[in-house]
């Protein structure tokens, strides 16, 4: 039986409620504003103090947002939209919450990538993401697809990978970057598997799962979508704290056409149908998150609820799939794109692109443990319209200076001693952090960015037997930390 150091208090064990705190979120919609082309908006996780901060304009900058923001280690927002720049083929831009400036750092010219979908910040502090479209147009006249590299630090923009038909092609959804290193993503057509995609002329397959090591700039394909295991995965990908990889697709799957949930064990590069889906749970959607009780949940557009969307939980190892709260058309029905987040109340926030008092969507709260469903925000159009871009959560310490990380009473570290895998759980999402590990001389043998995450596994098998001493750094303005210490056998 594993030996669990915890270090939690009983009263902290509901879902990481910290103290009262209310967390502060932004978002962007790809339509409305003042500009009618999106905005950036800001909203606290109790409905209360909703500003539009910026509006897209097809002038200068770019518009229709896209993918997830993320809050970057320099204490800004980064994200990415899908037209205008200077060759009206998207463009990554960074926005200061502090005093609401928003400035476009790169712009996309087609060849080097076209409609970026997201972008992540991997280990080493430089931005990863993927585009739609540009680069080579062997298939299709708009590109197949390309995976880039943005450092912050310099503003120097690398195009690493151009897809082709047999990688997979037309990538969806974010990169992910595993506890290996490696960046994990997915393309929604292309790869071995000769059926038309979804009614298109041209014969283009139904996708692939790829890796690709930022270390040597390698990229590996993992798995062909065949229809019988999965068509268009249209999602992105996340890391359970089991250390699998979990994702869904659109179509395929042996129960007709409504999708597979599966796994992917990176160290036995095992592929695993979970579930064939059935009618009532089809429907276009997101990945998962994987919540402070570890489950998985997620939301889709379609199924329950007369095809309007919902939110469901899911539970690999008993393959239990549980709906949640099905939507309304008065309380926002077709759930974003991009997927719930659990902020540091633990409650799931989102938002719907449809629906609501004016049919422009919402901005809703889900309580996980009452299954209560509550709608925060009506978008207007005014205040933005299709809020299809996933929310982000911000340190709270931007405006009332509450620690960005954990009190020490909520973090666990387990097994220790370790032998083979360390697992470093929080019950509070750590935000905008670097994790740091010492051997007993001071060295540092393990350094990697945290943000909105309440786990992280690391892989110790191949480290010297000893006590090993960790820090959780936040890279704010104040400096704050967390500190333990742990044995490797």
């Amino acid at each position: 039986m594993k030996k669990i150091i915890t270090i939690l208090m009983m009263s902290l064990l509901m879902m990481g409620m910290a103290d009262g705190q209310t967390p502060v979120l932004y978002g962007m919609t790809k339509n409305g504003g003042f500009n009618s082309y999106g905005n950036i908006f800001s909203i606290n996780g109790d409905g209360t103090d909703f500003q539009s901060r910026y509006s897209c304009t097809i002038n200068s900058g770019g518009y229709i947002p896209s993918g997830k923001l993320i809050f970057a280690s320099d204490s800004k927002i980064y994200g990415v939209t899908q037209g205008g720049g200077s060759h009206n083929s998207g463009d990554i831009f960074t926005f200061n919450p502090l005093n609401n400036s928003y400035t476009e750092l790169f712009s996309f010219n087609n060849t080097n990538g076209a409609a970026p979908n997201g972008l992540i910040q991997a280990s080493n502090g430089k931005f990863y993401g993927l585009t739609q479209g540009g680069g080579d147009v062997t298939n299709f006249a708009y590109g197949n697809g390309v995976i880039f590299c943005f450092d912050p630090s310099t503003n120097i923009f690398t195009d690493l990978y151009h897809f082709h038909q047999l990688d997979g092609i037309r990538p969806y959804g974010n990169l992910m970057q595993a506890t290996d290193g490696k960046l994990y993503g997915l393309t929604t057509c292309g790869g071995s598997d000769p059926v038309f995609y979804n009614g298109n002329s041209n014969p283009a397959g139904s996708g692939t799962m790829f890796c690709f090591d930022i270390i040597n700039n390698t990229f590996t394909k993992l798995v062909d979508f065949i229809w019988t295991n999965g068509n268009d995965p249209e999602c992105s990908l996340m890391q359970a704290s089991n250390g699998l990889i979990y994702g869904r697709t659109n179509y395929g799957g042996l129960s007709g056409s409504f999708g597979v949930i599966f796994s992917y064990d990176i160290i036995s590069n095992n592929f695993t149908v979970l579930r064939n889906q059935i009618c009532a749970e089809g429907g276009t959607g997101e990945g998962f998150i994987e919540g402070t009780n570890h489950l998985l949940y997620s939301m889709r557009g379609g199924g329950e609820g007369l095809h309007l969307g919902y939110i469901y939980s899911y539970e690999p190892s008993n393959n239990v799939y549980t709906v949640l709260y099905s939507m309304d058309s008065l309380n926002g029905i077709q759930p974003a794109f991009m997927n719930i987040i659990q902020a540091i109340d633990g409650n799931f926030y989102g938002t719907t692109w449809e629906g609501g008092l004016y049919g422009k969507g919402v901005i809703f709260q889900f309580n996980p443990i009452t299954a209560i469903y509550t709608k925060l925000h009506d978008f207007n159009g005014i205040d933005g319209d299709w809020a299809t871009v996933g929310l982000l959560e911000v340190p709270n310490s931007l405006t009332t200076g509450i620690n960005p990380i954990p009190n020490k009473e909520t973090i666990t570290i387990y097994p220790n001693p370790a032998s083979t895998t360390l697992t470093i759980h929080s019950q509070l999402p750590i935000l905008n952090s670097q994790l740091i590990i010492t051997d007993v001389l001071g060295n540092e043998v393990y350094h990697q960015a945290i943000n909105n995450s309440t786990q992280l596994t690391i892989n110790i098998s191949q480290w010297s037997g000893g006590v090993y001493f960790y820090e959780i750094r936040s890279g704010l303005q104040i400096p704050t930390s967390v500190r333990g210490k742990f044995v490797k056998e």
